[in-house]
């Protein structure tokens, strides 16, 4: 059963809204998750402060303002228009400068080589080509570049309360 990625138009305007169904990905795990990626940055030695970071799938912008505030030079991509244009208010209003671009992650509107820092989080399960966004993330890092991500286990208990709950509460 295919996902209905059009969710993510349909309630751009709630992606930062404590009330709506996006939000709970803000609330529940951004935290978290961001803590571990700073976390393993700085086990390979790497200061997030100035990095160069790619958000592949960005949405409404929640981990994008996380490492801007850390002074990276965020680019965020995601073919969501209206999530895109929540995400550039937010970031405006929170006095953030972050690079927001449409497109996907299997034809990335950014240049080879570009970045230090590419990442992630619940993008994987929603792409209609793994490996080519994984070529695409490899060719946008720079050489010794680090690619983070997380997703959902493709279990059927996963699927029943991740995607499923998603399409339906969304």
């Amino acid at each position: 059963m295919p996902i209905d990625n059009d969710v993510y138009n349909r309630h751009a305007a709630g992606w930062w809204d404590e009330d709506e169904p996006l939000n709970l990905l803000h609330g529940s795990v951004t935290p978290a998750r961001f803590g571990y990626f700073v976390a393993v940055l700085h086990r390979l030695g790497r200061d997030p402060s100035g990095l160069r970071a790619l958000d592949i799938g960005c949405g409404g912008g929640f981990l994008a303002e996380e490492f801007a505030r850390l002074e990276c030079r965020v680019v965020g991509v995601d073919p969501s228009v209206p999530s895109l244009e929540t995400a550039r208010r937010h970031a405006a209003q929170s006095g953030l400068e972050i690079d927001y671009r449409v497109g996907s992650g299997e034809d990335l509107p950014v240049q080879g080589g570009e970045f230090d820092l590419a990442y992630c989080c619940d993008v994987l399960e929603h792409v209609t080509d793994l490996n080519q966004v994984i070529r695409e993330t490899a060719r946008a890092l720079k050489p010794g570049g680090i690619h983070l991500f997380d997703t959902v286990n493709r279990t059927w208990a996963s699927k029943l309360l991740a995607i499923k709950s998603c399409r339906s509460g969304a």
